[in-house]
């Protein structure tokens, strides 16, 4: 059952387009395959370059804050709980207006409909709160924070349900994973709770993976899984937060013994520190997942700044040297044994930068082109065009499943 609001198709064509950009700009397709993979993978949906869709986010964002602060002057809302009922019943209309947008105008990331689902969302949890707050029942605090925190991650998986947004899921996602704070419960079991929840979510994500799956949905996927990786390191590591705040100029961390935790977990988490980013690049090297790979990277990184918080070690001014240094050197030695392999790669990894990076917004030459009429290239600049591998039948076939 589809619940978005876009159809499978039209979201793996835009990932098709996409990429297929990415090849033109990398010299893999000429300019008249990228037309024909255009014209076969139209999908009739309005999307804007990142620059438009924040500038529409950010108008729409102040239209809407104009237009409830406009009905709570002439309410005269001069109370929270007057205010979250104007929050309230503005938060269902916005919802139904983003859906209306989307059905009607075809837009797709447009940032209209995106600040008009957000704030649905904000304004529909935080009238729920208000409600709950000053309810003739006696709540306490935590009970009102939970819901909250409820509410906002049901509301945020149905956004991203319904919409597709990525960011959403993170929200709901993060939202779930506060919720422990609303217990009465230890700095310990906080962190193996949020441990636990944030491995569950990675293995069902990892579980719930096929080789069907459109490209769209894996990519999605492996986004989502970088994050919980992250979460789920940051929940290990009982120095990390210290260290932030000796890095910051406070206190040198070592000097709390073993973080305020008992020594068994303390140990048990040093081991966790290494353990984890090394699982990590396994499943993401094993997976071909880039920004797993990248995550568990950064992990082992920040385990290696760590190292002399948890052994209790001085620190001295010299070691983030030694420890640029030790990098610089593995990336020295991973290069070139990638380099040394049959065609500068093995078992598909290569450490050659085969496609160029998405650009998106305007340049300095778009902005003048538009400013100036008749500021144009002449077509006698314009550099003479390689000719491309997968021109006149030679690409092997890529693609013949979409008849390209």
């Amino acid at each position: 059952m589809n619940l978005c609001l876009y159809t499978p198709e039209q979201e793996e064509n835009i990932f098709i387009r996409k990429r297929a950009q990415t090849w033109r700009r990398s010299g893999l397709l000429s300019k008249d395959q990228l037309q024909i993979i255009e014209e076969r993978t139209a999908t009739q949906l309005t999307k804007p370059s990142l620059f438009f869709r924040t500038l529409c986010f950010v108008f729409t964002s102040l239209c809407i804050s104009s237009v409830v602060g406009l009905a709570a002057w002439i309410l005269d809302a001069d109370n929270e709980k007057s205010f979250g009922l104007i929050a309230l019943s503005f938060s269902i209309p916005m919802y139904v207006l983003a859906e209306f947008v989307v059905r009607k105008n075809r837009f797709y990331r447009n940032g209209i409909e995106e600040a008009l689902a957000l704030h649905s969302m904000a304004f529909f949890c935080v009238g729920i709160i208000t409600a709950v707050f000053h309810a003739p029942w006696d709540f306490h605090k935590n009970h009102v924070l939970f819901t909250f925190l409820v509410m906002n991650s049901a509301f945020a998986y149905w956004l991203y349900l319904r919409f597709g947004f990525l960011y959403a899921a993170l929200i709901s996602t993060a939202a779930l994973c506060s919720i422990p704070i609303t217990f009465s419960l230890s700095p310990l079991c906080w962190r193996m709770l949020l441990f636990l929840i944030l491995g569950l979510l990675f293995l069902i994500s990892l579980q719930t993976e096929s080789n069907t799956l459109e490209d769209f949905r894996k990519k999605r996927k492996g986004i989502l899984q970088a994050c919980l990786f992250a979460g789920i390191y940051l929940s290990a590591n009982l120095r990390i937060f210290e260290a932030i705040e000796a890095w910051a100029g406070q206190h040198p961390p070592h000097l709390n013994a073993y973080a305020g935790f008992p020594p068994a977990a303390y140990w048990i988490s040093y081991t966790l520190t290494f353990l984890v980013p090394v699982a990590g690049l396994y499943l993401g090297i094993k997976a071909r997942k880039r920004a797993l790979m990248n995550t568990a990277a950064i992990a082992l990184v920040l385990t290696l700044a760590t190292n002399k918080d948890y052994l209790g070690l001085k620190h001295y001014a010299w070691d983030p040297i030694i420890l640029g240094t030790m990098l610089i050197l593995a990336a020295i030695l991973i290069i070139r044994w990638l380099a040394r392999g049959r065609n500068k790669e093995r078992n598909g990894l290569t450490a050659d930068s085969i496609l160029k990076p998405e650009r998106d917004g305007l340049n300095l030459a778009e902005i003048g082109a538009a400013a100036v009429p008749g500021m144009t290239a002449s077509p006698a600049d314009a550099q003479p065009a390689e000719p491309s591998p997968f021109e006149s039948g030679q690409s092997g076939g890529g693609g013949a499943a979409r008849g390209f």
